[in-house]
């Protein structure tokens, strides 16, 4: 497997939910439409990137049942970004890159079913089988009680895995395992992830106003540095509690994180770009509005697998909203 195929999950599936928290819906089985804006901004010494976008969310059903049997709701949330790389590229890479993400996650009662799309390219889809990567399969909910959940199941995936056939040409198909663990308490919540990469996320004292969050997950499989790694740890403040008359919907975090852009270039599956960097941040989640700023380091950009250069430091800024009308 050449690249990574982590599709956005964590924020693909929790905007919508952030953008529905603190407003009741009318009927379990209606149908709510979500608008996404975002605008991501990375300023460094020696580049800069600027990546807006728009997508939009759907949801139906009710999204957090009492028990199995009332299980029957559909997410699909579809997001568009355009990256503008300024200051010349080496080695004549193209400084104008798409990304295209989409997710459909429908479960009924303990059966769940999922389909993924991913491109991150110049040229998505047209440049070839490496520049896009299509998911879908289907799990069982084993196990649901106690705060514990367990499904499994299996997927099939198509894109440039690298195994090379006689001829030269990609074997396009490549089987995926479809694990999710979650355990959910007063003081500890967890999950655990595994349909097309490995995928972590907890919350420490997630009912209480002051809370600790962790994410980790491996975004190429064929891990060759830490740069291959996101992860995310930050403290968090929520202004109100979830019985307060208003609810909770507002709060300020403080984190640490490292992140990436990665891009396949089309027309040649021996071409990529990585733009890696870590950050310490601070955030102002309003629920439908976040804003989050922070300090850039230790930036480097990465040419295939041979050549790496240091960008400096510099700083991150990123804006999302997300809102039910």
């Amino acid at each position: 497997m050449k690249k990574g195929l982590l599709i956005s999950l964590i924020f693909a599936l929790t905007v919508p939910l952030i953008a529905q928290n603190g407003q009741e819906k009318e009927k379990d089985d209606s149908v709510d439409v979500i608008p996404i804006l975002s605008y991501n901004l990375l300023s460094l010494d020696k580049r800069t990137v600027h990546v807006p976008g728009a997508g939009v969310a759907v949801m139906a059903g009710e999204m957090e049942p009492a028990t199995v049997e009332e299980t029957n709701n559909l997410q699909a949330v579809g997001l568009y970004r355009y990256h503008i790389l300024k200051e010349p590229l080496l080695f004549n890479y193209p400084d104008i890159y798409h990304s295209i993400e989409f997710i459909l996650q429908r479960k009924v009662e303990r059966h769940q079913y999922y389909t993924l799309f991913r491109s991150y390219s110049d040229r998505p889809i047209a440049g070839g089988l490496h520049t896009f990567a299509f998911i879908s399969g289907y799990g069982y909910e084993f196990i649901h009680s106690h705060g514990h959940s367990l499904a499994l199941g299996a997927s099939l995936g198509i894109t440039d895995w690298g195994i090379e056939l006689p001829d030269g040409g990609a074997w396009p198909l490549f089987p995926l395992p479809f694990i999710h663990y979650e355990f959910t308490s007063q003081w500890f919540d967890f999950s655990f992830d595994f349909t097309t990469s490995p995928m972590v996320d907890f919350v420490i004292a997630p009912e209480q106003r002051f809370r600790f969050n962790g994410s980790f997950m491996i975004t190429n499989l064929n891990v060759k540095s830490l740069r291959d790694l996101k992860y995310d740890a930050s403290l968090e403040y929520r202004f109100f509690s979830d019985d307060h008359p208003i609810g909770d919907f507002a709060g300020v975090r403080t984190g640490f994180m490292g992140e990436d852009y990665g891009y396949d270039l089309g027309g040649n599956d021996d071409k990529s770009l990585q733009v890696s960097w870590y950050a310490v941040y601070g955030t102002l989640d309003l629920s439908f509005l976040e804003i989050t700023g922070g300090y850039a380091f230790a930036a480097q950009e990465r040419y295939g697998d041979e050549h790496t250069y240091d960008l400096g430091d510099g700083f991150y800024f990123n804006v999302q909203l997300a809102y039910l009308f």
